[in-house]
């Protein structure tokens, strides 16, 4: 069996676990990726080159099958390799904490733009789950990055991943800003804000393997946001920003608490498949002398 043999092979086998023949495709590639311990197209290349083909012997073959059977089970393909690709940079996943979207990856750029742009200082990650969004802030821009988040386990994780790619975080647990102290000029966020309904009706590969706790918003969606938004501007030095991830269908009902709380320079950005996705403002001035 030829390297593009067996990638046909485990893209035909993972069809019904994924719906379609891309999706099928995509995770394959993330499997041999893994197997090997190299990037996909690099081993294209190598097929097809002149020095000759990939090596697939048995062990490589009967591990990449068996990873299928487990996607196959429902496991999503970033728990059964262990790794999700975040803007470049491999991140260790567990069914501790959610998988990192590519949607995410928008949120991190705009803060790491308005970082630069602005000459922020101290930037504030909360509900960090697995560190991807301070793990590249830490990395791409020169401020010192603080990551929070409830939960202990998914902390551990977040320290992994700081420390596989040379990212200098200063972690805390904390139920939002509970245990928090001291400004920042920046907070960003990707809180839990899936409804009830929703998430009733998520994929089951996702409601039987991420974590509900990263995941569920509350009755509305907006338990989080609600908090975040009427808490974080205690938080944020005069003239911050707080930038929030929010679902497709949020950005009044976000907007709106914002303009509750008399946060100034509202604006919304969407993701790449055009959707409502990040909600950013600046703390109202009324509040600078706040402790």
């Amino acid at each position: 069996m030829t390297f593009s043999e067996l990638y046909g092979a485990i893209s035909e086998k993972l069809v019904p676990a994924v719906g379609y023949t891309e999706e099928a495709k995509a995770e394959a590639r993330e499997i041999l990726r893994y197997c090997y311990k190299e990037d996909f197209g690099s081993l294209i290349l190598k097929e097809l080159s002149e020095k000759g083909t990939v090596d697939t012997d048995g062990d490589i073959i009967d591990r990449a099958f068996q990873m299928a059977e487990e996607i196959l089970g429902g496991r999503p393909v970033s728990y059964v390799t262990g790794v999700r690709n975040f803007m470049g940079y491999d991140m260790k996943v567990d069914e501790r904490v959610l998988i990192p979207r590519s949607e995410t990856e928008l949120l991190c750029e705009e803060t790491i733009g308005l970082i630069k742009k602005t000459g922020a200082e101290n930037v504030l990650d909360l509900c960090t789950g697995s560190g991807c969004i301070a793990v590249l802030l830490a990395l791409k821009t020169d401020a010192a990055v603080t990551a929070s988040d409830i939960s202990p386990d998914a902390l551990e994780v977040a320290r992994n991943n700081a420390s596989l790619n040379g990212a200098e975080v200063r972690f805390i647990e904390s139920d939002l800003f509970a245990r928090l102290d001291g400004r920042f000029d920046i907070i960003v966020s990707n809180p839990p804000y899936i409804d009830e309904k929703a998430y009733s009706e998520l994929d089951p590969r996702v409601r039987k393997h991420e974590p509900a706790l990263a995941l569920k918003g509350g009755d509305d969606g907006l338990k989080f946001y609600r908090k975040i938004i009427s808490e974080a501007k205690t938080f944020l030095n005069p003239g911050g920003y707080l930038l929030l991830e929010i679902g497709y269908d949020q950005k009044e009902a976000v907007e709106g608490l914002m303009r509750q709380y008399d946060y100034t320079d509202i604006r919304s950005y969407k993701d790449y498949s055009g959707n409502d996705r990040i909600v950013m403002a600046r703390r109202p001035d009324g509040d600078a002398e706040k402790a």
